[in-house]
């Protein structure tokens, strides 16, 4: 959440916005049946969630865009790559409460 810019190999990437999450991850994967409990949203939304800021969906992960767009660089992340954190927003949830 409070990541504002890193690094991947040659790649730098900026944060967008917050990735709000809608109900599909309730759906069963395997049967196509919405969990009628909907979870794992609901307990997501106890304690992911910024009503003054991004409405009643709850918050989990981000979108990230490359931080140059005249200088596109391409490449391929890998299980084990280090992300590099060069600049963060450690009052993130305060300042969306």
């Amino acid at each position: 959440d409070c990541w504002r810019e890193i690094q991947i190999g040659e790649v730098k990437l900026r944060w967008i916005s917050p990735c709000l999450r809608c109900l599909l991850p309730t759906v069963d994967q395997e049967t196509g049946i919405k969990d009628p409990n909907q979870e794992p949203w609901k307990t997501l939304r106890s304690y992911r969630l910024q009503p003054n800021s991004y409405g009643v969906k709850a918050l989990f992960g981000i979108y990230l865009g490359q931080i140059d767009d005249s200088k596109i660089v391409s490449g391929t992340i890998h299980v084990g790559d280090l992300i590099h954190v060069i600049k963060q927003d450690l009052d993130f949830w305060e300042k969306n409460d």
